[in-house]
């Protein structure tokens, strides 16, 4: 994470984890789920798998939640106004938020856009295959 981080590259991987076995499914999804949240939440940005039964709690757990999402999307509506109006940051559900938090909520935003393309993109590929996946 920190080599990547000096490269200036994306870090991917799942990082240490508690009793993972990444070559099986034995554990359950909602293992799997923790265990991709844990390293998103570390601050890698995606895995390769081997086993196709991790794909589906990778792309979950590599995704901000929903809530996230639209937190950062009232953050950065709210400092935009702010700034216009002179002022250096701006409070949100009880938080306060200032320019240090703009690159994060810009990230997270384009981030969540970027996945709902692909999402979209992969939709019309399966759809243009007559349903076949």
């Amino acid at each position: 994470l920190y080599a990547a981080a000096a490269a200036k590259v994306q870090p991917t991987g799942l990082g240490a984890q508690d009793n993972v076995d990444f070559t099986s499914i034995a554990k359950g999804f909602d293992a799997m789920l923790k265990a991709c949240r844990q390293a998103f939440w570390m601050g890698y940005m995606g895995a390769s798998m081997i086993h196709p039964g991790w794909i589906k709690p990778a792309n979950e757990g590599f995704t901000s939640a929903k809530s996230d999402i639209e937190l950062a999307r009232k953050v950065k509506i709210a400092l935009v106004e702010a700034y216009a109006q002179g002022a250096g940051s701006v409070k949100v559900e009880g938080r306060m938020f200032d320019i240090a938090h703009m690159k994060h909520v810009d990230y997270t935003l384009m981030r969540a856009d970027l996945i709902s393309q692909r999402e979209a993109e992969k939709a019309a590929a399966v759809a243009a295959a007559g349903g076949i996946q």
